[in-house]
């Protein structure tokens, strides 16, 4: 895959992901009936249930397993690994900039 592609597909994800935590952040707003406004709710609240349980009994348990079994530069050389692998979201600052003022300047 060429590297213009590449940063290409990562503008495009990060455009998808911040356009949906934008609409995470609105206030949720009660018609006159007191009705509720979001037809998803019920479908949110169970994902919410699901992500806490599988926090609680997998997730938490398996980091702090991790943590107590692997040395600190042991942990340290995973995180900078990591990090040369996914570079900085600061990188991508200028072209995400770009992209969404419609200016290609940032992006070749």
């Amino acid at each position: 895959m060429n590297n213009q592609l590449l940063r290409n597909i990562t503008v495009l994800v990060w455009l998808v992901i911040t356009g949906t935590l934008g609409a995470c952040a609105t206030a949720q707003h009660r018609d006159t009936a007191g009705a509720d406004t979001d037809p998803f709710e019920p479908a949110n609240r169970g994902l919410f249930d699901l992500n806490e349980t599988l926090d609680k009994y997998l997730v938490k348990p398996a980091a702090e397993t991790y943590a107590g079994i692997m040395p600190r530069t042991a942990r340290t050389g995973v995180t900078n690994f990591f990090s040369n692998i996914y570079p900085a979201q600061s990188d991508y600052l200028p072209v995400r900039y770009s992209v969404l003022s419609g200016d290609r300047v940032g992006i070749d």
